[in-house]
């Protein structure tokens, strides 16, 4: 069970997932808070005690859809003040916690319904009025209900409503009575905005201390909790409301619970590759600090990661410094051996004798990897001073070698973790054709941040998207992850290339420590016509194979994601002929060390124009062998979309 006073990134995305899921199987948006809440007051405890006293789901409701016993409480708060229907209430929708009464919404005597109905009264409740100030919501602009209030709240879903001292707040009330002898030390809560324009918030009474930290890990559960109640942003909300027919429901229900069963494959291979990668990360730092000490012996290998290039400059530096015709450095598994080199690995003891001088190579386990072997000493016999020299090397040498199988490793978990974190499939979509590559960068084991996505985003439109976050770690992997699944909840709610773009950027920008290039096309394949935004990525190209002939997209250009908070998107439009290809590639399929990236450019058209009249797989296949260079300086991502006629729709 994860503890709310010591969260990790796994923990975090094991509980992301959990949240997420919460909606399956329901049929209200009460069903779903139900599910968030008890979810949340069961899982998280510390030497099998729960951490939260108590959990609650608010959401703003008007007045004359509340249920008899919520108008009942909201008028009790108001007195003889007349209520409007159209008056937003802070509503309890679901209610988890210690007592009794604390598991029944209806039972709430002071929180079942907060009439908001004015600045003034906000302010009579302390906790709710620092809420909804820390959520980012402006309090007049609630009251107003500025139809610009749902854009401009949705790009900060991942705020966070934070108190690390309950004891005391002037924001959290009922001290006496229940903060002090429940033993609250914090409270914690995250919410944001729904389609519906309705705010929701859910909010944690902790016995355990939430330190910003935890804090700041909590808020991006915001959008797993976003996605459960999203299919019941416009109803029904409370269960005894009836359900609305298939074709009221909102627009892209069906594409909401396709997201949550994508997100919910690769979350699960996250939460194991995460817990690994975090202490893989861990062995790391420590193995670094060993590394730094033997400074003279890091200037050998630092320019090889291979095996074989450690072993071989282990070898020769041996050989060097001692002063010998002969040297070897050796695995276990490289051979038997002579006797004296069974000897020294069977005993993990230096062997020093006339005309040989054998040292093991040992793990930190006391594991024998292989010696490093000297033989045929240019003056004299092996000295005692030799054996110690060649011992220290030795154990440079062993760390060292652990250190490459260990990065290794990590590299293969995070390559894993970056594929899990791409489609698993494509949808199908008549009259177009898509395929997509993904390859690794051959210049260094390190991953990168490119991604790709093909989103259907209407009956006759499709979103294609290719991007790259910068970095090449298991960090940019993740943030990778992150920024994908946010185009993807926010093309759902619209998919326009300027609004998804802005509320990207916006999100980049306060949410993320990396700027990300990307381009988000909209593509109808009744027309062929296109709508797209460039963030600083290389252009689109167009390919007619038939005609022999590639271009690339003239498009305005917009600077990266995340590195102007506040920055407009235009929207740029193009016709794709029928029977063309649209290509989106990552700039690592055009960069090489030593030119111009437009020298890249020329080569790609060039590539284009000469293919033949094939399929995008084919394509795709022909750009990649026809490009010079088998050694890759960085991660490619393609994308390739064929318009074959006019669509009939997605499928």
């Amino acid at each position: 069970m994860p503890d709310l006073a010591a969260l990790t990134l796994s923990d975090m995305v094991a509980l992301s997932a959990a949240l997420r899921r919460t909606g399956s199987g329901a049929q209200s948006m009460e069903e779903v808070a139900d599910a968030v809440v008890r979810q949340l007051y069961d899982s998280l405890e510390h030497a099998e005690q729960r951490n939260c006293v108590l959990v609650r789901f608010f959401k703003t409701h008007r007045f004359d859809q509340l249920d008899g016993s919520a108008q009942h409480s909201a008028r009790a708060l108001l007195g003889d003040e007349v209520l409007s229907p159209t008056t937003k209430c802070l509503t309890l929708l679901a209610t988890a916690g210690d007592e009794p009464e604390w598991n029944d919404r209806r039972l709430s005597k002071g929180h079942q319904a907060v009439p908001l109905v004015s600045d003034e009264m906000i302010q009579r409740f302390p906790m709710i009025s620092q809420l909804i100030s820390q959520l980012g919501v402006e309090t007049s602009a609630l009251l107003e209900a500025d139809p610009e209030l749902v854009v401009r709240l949705d790009e900060r879903t991942y705020n966070v409503f934070h108190v690390p001292v309950a004891v005391g707040s002037a924001h959290i009330p009922s001290q006496e009575d229940f903060v002090v002898p429940h033993g609250v030390r914090s409270v914690v809560g995250f919410g944001g905005m729904l389609a519906s324009g309705d705010l929701f918030a859910v909010v944690l009474f902790s016995r355990a201390h939430v330190t910003a930290r935890t804090a700041e890990l909590v808020e991006t559960l915001a959008l797993s909790v976003k996605v459960a109640v999203q299919s019941f942003a416009r109803g029904p909300v409370f269960r005894d409301e009836p359900s609305p027919s298939r074709a009221s429901r909102p627009p892209g229900t069906h594409q909401v619970r396709a997201v949550e069963q994508l997100l919910e494959v690769h979350e699960r291979t996250v939460e194991a590759q995460a817990a690994t990668l975090e202490l893989a990360h861990h062995r790391e730092q420590v193995r670094s600090n060993q590394l730094r000490a033997l400074a003279d012996a890091t200037v050998l290998v630092s320019a090889t990661r291979s095996l074989e290039g450690i072993l071989t400059l282990v070898k020769d530096k041996a050989r060097e410094i001692i002063g010998t015709h002969q040297a070897a450095a050796t695995l276990a598994l490289d051979g038997v051996g002579s006797g004296n080199d069974r000897l020294v690995r069977r005993t993990n003891q230096p062997l020093r004798l006339p005309g040989y001088l054998g040292v093991p190579l040992i793990s930190r386990t006391g594991m024998n990897l292989g010696l490093i072997q000297l033989s045929d000493r240019h003056e004299g016999d092996f000295t005692s001073d030799d054996e110690a020299i060649v011992v220290q090397l030795a154990q440079f040498a062993s760390v060292t070698i652990e250190n490459a199988v260990a990065y290794a490793r990590e590299h293969d978990l995070a390559a894993a973790l970056q594929q899990s974190l791409l489609p698993e499939s494509l949808p199908e979509v008549t009259g177009l054709e898509v395929a997509v590559r993904y390859l690794a960068g051959t210049d260094d084991v390190e991953v990168g941040g490119d991604f790709y996505d093909v989103l259907t985003v209407s009956e006759f439109e499709v979103a294609l998207v290719i991007g790259d976050v910068a970095g090449h770690d298991v960090r940019a992997a993740i943030t990778m992850g992150r920024v994908r699944h946010a185009i993807q909840a926010y093309a759902i709610e619209d998919p326009a290339p300027a609004s998804v773009m802005k509320r990207l950027n916006r999100f980049a920008a306060h949410e993320l420590d990396a700027f990300t290039t990307a381009l988000y096309l909209v593509l109808d394949v009744r027309t062929g016509s296109v709508r797209m935004v460039n963030a600083g990525h290389p252009p689109p190209l167009i390919v007619d194979s038939r005609a022999g002939a590639s271009a690339y997209l003239e498009c305005d250009p917009a600077p990266p994601i995340g590195v102007r908070p506040h920055g407009d998107f235009v929207e740029s439009s193009a016709l794709v002929p029928d029977g063309s290809t649209v290509v989106l590639f990552t700039d690592g399929l055009v960069e090489r060390r030593g030119e111009s990236i437009d020298v890249g450019l020329r080569r790609l058209r060039s590539a284009g124009a000469s293919a033949k009249d094939d399929t995008p797989e084919e394509l795709l296949a022909h750009l990649l062998a026809t490009l010079p260079g088998s050694a890759r300086p960085d991660d490619i991502a393609l994308v390739a979309a064929r318009m074959t006629g006019l669509g009939a729709g997605v499928r």
